[in-house]
Parts: structure tokens; sequence; C-alpha cells
């Protein structure tokens, strides 16, 4: 499914020239009492071919004083690795243990 999902990202442009950076999946349901839905399940995020994954060690090495802000919130909030995106807008965002980088579709 991840796969179709993907080809039609692809495909997107948004305002600006901006493009999707990822997606995800999720169930919802409610009982018969509810009136509004709730999240049973949610899928790993899936990063588009268009964005890189970086370690705190990789920000540490470039020692850039405009990323000063964000190693320190890697730091402090127990960020091993981040992903960005390589066009578009520039986005970064913590890559989490489950997500995905997806790679270029041939």
């Amino acid at each position: 499914m991840w796969g179709f999902a993907r080809r039609m990202a692809q495909k997107i442009v948004e305002r600006y020239n901006a493009h999707p950076y990822a997606f995800y999946f999720m169930t919802r349901g409610r009982t018969n009492g509810e009136l509004d839905s709730k999240v049973i399940k949610r899928s790993p995020t899936y990063y588009l071919p268009h964005c890189k994954i970086e370690t705190i060690e990789e920000v540490r090495k470039r020692n850039d004083p405009k990323e000063s802000i964000l190693l320190s919130n890697m730091e402090c909030n127990g960020y091993d690795r981040i992903v960005r995106t390589t066009k578009g807008w520039q986005w970064t965002q913590p890559f989490g243990k489950n997500d995905v980088l997806l790679e270029v579709s041939k």
C-alpha cells in the first residue's frame, strides 16, 4: 500500500512548488455511542526520497552556529536522528525509531 501512496505523493505539487515530504496511514473507529471517531492504529511515518536522515554527530561535526538551536533541541530531547527535506521548503523533524525513508522508485 505504501508504494501506491508514494507514487501518488510524487505527483503532488503544492503552492510555491512545495512537495509532500512524508505520509502515514491511520485506522479510525468508534463505538455506536460515540459521535467522533478516534485513532485506533497508526503506521510509521514514511518519508519520501527527497528527504535525508542526519545523525546528531553529523550536526555536531558541522558546528554551524545557525544550527545551535537544532543541536540543543536534539540533545535535550534525546533525538539521535533527524530527517530534512532536500528539495522544496526546508523542513526538519525528529526521525522516529519506526519511521522509514523510502528509496527512489525505479
